[in-house]
């Protein structure tokens, strides 16, 4: 179906001749959808129910193949439950996923006590999904496509599981939480305990819908390898250029990728395995990741970003998921850039075809949601809601549907991080808006985020002062005739009260004072060293050493008590001594 087809029942006619046009003068074909959101005549309510209405691509409308039900439809279908309570605990399920914490209907169901576990069971197994467990480690795994005749091993210990499950709560607050169903499919499973030349699977890592990866083992070499190996069902292509992309790679802050193969009919490659886990599972576990440790984050992944753009590479999927973790020698913490599936270089023309907008939504980049290329910019913003996740432990913007995010990523700005976070350094906030900002033009490229990164690490770490720079790009950014006629004014207003007075300045470098970048630029204030003082006692506190914060945020009453700062660092001392008397 046509894309102004599947609009007229959405907009008028007008919007939609108007929309028409705009693409017809347009340079590169650019979706109707995406015009239609610039113009304002679609939401994100309305763009999911679009596509929702929207059959997949090849499927003929005379398909006779009804869809999959959902659980809550078997429920009350079944009659186990009422469609009042359904939509209770699918309420229940959004405002959880809103906080990070992600489960299924089926849980809270089963916790409200509206569905009984065996009940759930028989659901599942009309879905063709079981419910599994292994006696060892005591992991529960849902099972899809499961088979009768078929013995399944633990991918996590390798032992047998078993299908007898007691009927005991999955509480959403606690058991859920720390004892978590994985959902795997029967192709991942499979594979445990099979070898591959010295190497033996011991270990499911991540099932994904193109691969599954798994932790390998060999008693010939001394450290373990990640495998990663594609699904039956997945296509080639794909997996081909990662593993392509990837390997031509190597930087200490993009996962290593080793030789290839190929087991029953399934590609495969060996990886490099960082013991450390994903960000996103970092950020779900510890909800707003300490600044020293999200700076370090975020500069290593930059520095990883800018070797690739150097070598013509877009990752195009940037997202706490494709971040990895691990610990150096010397127990420093190391982040890694993996999964170049969709990755793609500069100059291919394929991207911006209307249909191929591939990724994750809530980290594409405006410009390219609407059509207009790919460069290394979209990394930037998907880098930049990354940080925003890593600082406040809270997405960007709340939305119905994940579509949603096409449509807020277009029209609506992120919020500064300070605001969810107010601990966090003011440059930080100004580093990640130009990181998340809606115009490329207005945005980093990653050379230029890796300099402010540098600067801002330097003053946080070691206590220096915050180095100014005549680099345009950056948000430290000082404009030297702006801050002589500062300077020369501040002198002024110290001498005259109460009058008004007109002065003018003649300047003597001949650059024009940039305005539009004064919301931008770093305010040098006379308390400027008190801020600096201020800055650095709340590192303290990120890194657990309160007593030196206190010293610090004390110096800063005693030297500067008119500042600004000074009241801040008395709130600060006030709420350290009052956890203190707490934990005592």
């Amino acid at each position: 179906m046509h894309e102004a087809d599947q609009l007229k029942d959405y907009i008028s006619s007008e919007a939609l001749k108007e929309c028409l046009e705009i693409q017809r003068t347009s340079s590169n074909n650019r979706s109707l959808f995406i015009i239609a959101i610039e113009q304002g005549y679609i939401n994100d309510k309305t763009l999911a129910k679009i596509v929702k209405n929207i059959s997949p691509k090849g499927q003929e409308k005379e398909s006779r193949t009804p869809p999959k039900k959902k659980f809550g439809e078997y429920c009350v279908e079944k009659g186990f439950a009422s469609q009042a309570q359904v939509d209770e605990c699918i309420a229940i399920q959004s405002k959880l996923k809103k906080e990070g914490k992600h489960f299924r209907i089926g849980q809270i169901l089963i916790e409200k006590k509206y569905v009984a576990f065996r009940q759930a069971q028989y659901i599942l197994e009309m879905q063709g999904k079981k419910i599994m467990r292994c006696e060892s480690c005591d992991t529960k795994f849902n099972i899809r496509n499961y088979k009768s005749n078929k013995k399944y091993k633990c991918p996590k210990c390798g032992d047998i599981l078993s299908s007898s499950i007691n009927s005991v709560s999955v509480g959403v607050n606690k058991s859920i939480v720390n004892k978590e169903t994985v959902e795997i499919d029967d192709e991942a499973v499979s594979l445990s305990g099979r070898k591959i030349g010295d190497y033996e699977i011991s270990e499911l890592l991540g099932e994904g819908g193109m691969a599954d990866v798994y932790k390998v083992t060999s008693p010939f070499k001394r450290k373990p390898r990640a495998l990663k190996i594609m699904k039956a069902s997945a296509g080639m292509e794909r997996f081909t250029r990662e593993f392509e992309s990837a390997h031509a790679l190597r930087h200490p802050h993009i996962v290593r990728v080793y030789e290839t193969g190929n087991l029953d009919n399934r590609p495969y490659f060996f990886m490099e395995y960082l013991d450390g886990g994903s960000l996103d599972k970092r950020i779900e576990k510890m909800g707003v990741i300490p600044l020293l440790e999200g700076l370090t984050i975020l500069k290593q992944v930059t520095m990883g970003l800018k070797y690739a753009h150097e070598n013509k590479i877009v990752h195009r999927d940037i997202k706490p998921n494709n971040i990895l973790l691990t610990r150096g020698s010397r127990r420093e913490l190391i982040a890694k850039i993996t999964d170049f599936g969709i990755a793609r270089a500069v100059n291919d023309s394929h991207i911006t075809v209307t249909g191929q907008l591939v990724g994750t939504f809530k980290y594409m980049a405006p410009e390219y949601i609407k059509g207009l290329g790919v460069d290394g910019n979209n990394d930037i913003f998907s880098l930049g809601i990354t940080a925003f996740e890593m600082f406040t432990g809270k997405e960007p913007f709340n939305v119905d549907e994940p579509i949603g995010y096409l449509f807020v990523n277009i029209k609506e700005n992120v919020a500064p991080i300070h605001q969810e976070n107010p601990d966090l350094p003011k440059e930080l906030t100004l580093i990640v808006n130009k990181m998340v900002a809606k115009d490329p033009r207005n945005r980093y490229n990653s050379g230029e985020l890796l300099r402010d990164l540098d600067r801002l690490c330097r003053f946080l770490q070691n206590g220096e002062k915050l180095q100014q720079s005549e680099d345009k790009s950056s948000v430290f950014y000082e404009n030297k005739k702006l801050f002589a006629i500062k300077n020369i004014w501040d002198k002024i207003s110290q001498k005259i009260s109460g009058t008004e007075t007109e002065v003018v300045v003649a300047a003597q470098e001949e650059e024009e004072v940039d305005y539009e970048n004064l919301s931008q630029t770093v305010e040098v204030d006379s308390d400027e060293r008190a801020k600096e003082m201020y800055q650095w006692g709340l590192t303290r506190i990120q890194k657990g050493d309160y007593e030196e914060a206190v010293k610090t945020f004390f110096n800063i009453v005693k030297s500067y008590p008119k500042s600004s700062s000074a009241e801040s660092a008395r709130k600060k001392i006030k709420a350290i001594r009052s956890r203190k008397k707490k934990s005592s």
